[in-house]
Parts: structure tokens; sequence; C-alpha cells
């Protein structure tokens, strides 16, 4: 008796050690997943270029380059002024009218209309104003023959700019073409430290 219950928890041990054993495990299991490389696409820098179409001229015409920037120079002459006056001498028409040619020709310029005056009288504040009065009196023209105003600006400078060698050229309107922000930019910061209150020699 005592060899059969021997024999049985021995059988019953062999099956308990062969048999695989399942247990249910409720634990969650985290994934973690490989973390993902995120790649920064840099595109290259949008360089902003100022583009500026070479000025169109007219016959007759040209420019020439100054510190304050580029001028018109007509070969007829320049708008010369009589002394103390805004009258014109002679011969204006032409020069406007080839001024707005040349408007026409470059829609995205606009002019500066620049008045000077010459030694007689005040520096300032009679040349001045003269000169400021010289610039506007040549717009007035200038809107008469169909050119807009919003591409003109007036600006006097006075006597402070003696570039001529005889009183009646410094008596003169000068055309300075601004293409873009740039020029404007070069003529104010040379104009801001043009004296109008010195007298000429």
């Amino acid at each position: 008796m005592i060899k059969i219950i021997s024999i049985s928890i021995f059988a019953f041990m062999l099956m308990a050690c062969s048999t695989p054993q399942v247990r249910e495990d409720t634990t969650p299991v985290e994934i973690v997943e490989p973390p993902v490389e995120v790649l920064e696409i840099l595109e290259p820098p949008v360089e902003v270029v100022d583009i500026v179409e070479e000025l169109k001229l007219p016959d007759g015409v040209s420019t020439r380059d100054t510190e304050r920037g580029e001028i018109l120079v007509i070969d007829l002459s320049l708008v010369y002024f009589y002394n103390e006056k805004t009258t014109m001498y002679k011969g204006y028409e032409d020069i406007f009218s080839l001024t707005k040619e040349v408007l026409d020709m470059n829609p995205s310029v606009n002019i500066i209309l620049e008045g000077h005056a010459s030694k007689p009288g005040k520096a300032y504040p009679y040349n001045y104003n003269l000169s400021e009065n010289r610039a506007k009196a040549s717009l007035t023209y200038l809107e008469s023959i169909a050119v807009n105003p919003d591409r003109l600006t007036t600006r006097g400078l006075g006597e402070g700019l003696p570039e001529y060698d005889t009183e009646n050229k410094n008596r003169r309107l000068e055309f300075v073409i601004i293409k873009n922000q740039d020029d404007l930019n070069t003529y104010e910061d040379y104009v801001k430290n043009v004296d109008i209150n010195k007298e000429m020699s």
C-alpha cells in the first residue's frame, strides 16, 4: 500500500514538472517606439533684389553722376531763370518736353525738381524761398503738359550748390533721377548737409 502511494506521488510530481504552467499577467505593457528624428528642411534665404531697369533716354538726353544722385543732362541747355524771378529763359518748353519723354519711357522713375538761386540777395530766407518757388513753377508747367504730379517732387536748395561758373547758370533747375529707395536715400543724405544759410562767395 505504501508502495502504491509512493508511486502515485512520484507520478504526480513528474506531471507537475513536465506540464508548462500558463499564468495570465494583467499588468499593462508600454510599447516604446524609437524616437522619430524630425529633419527641418531649410530653404535657402530669399534674397530681395531691388531690380532696376536700365534708364531709357531719348536722343539729346544723357545723365551725369553727382554725389546726390543721377542728374538729367539735356543737350539743349539747362532751365535758367531771370534774376530774382521764377520766369524761365526762352527754350524751357523743349527741355520740359524731353523731361516728359524720359518719364514716359521709364514708368517706374520719379524726378526731383531741384531749384537753385545765385548770389544776389540774402541766402536765407530770400534765395532759399526763390529756389523753392522756381521748383514749384516747374512742377506747374510739367502738370500743364500732362505729367503726373505724383511722379514729381520739388526741392529748393537756394544758393547752397553753386555748381556752375556764372550767376545765370546757377539760377537753374536740375532734374534728379530717382529709380528706387536707395536713390532717394542717397539724395536725402546728401542734401541734409547742404548749408542753405551760407552766402555764396
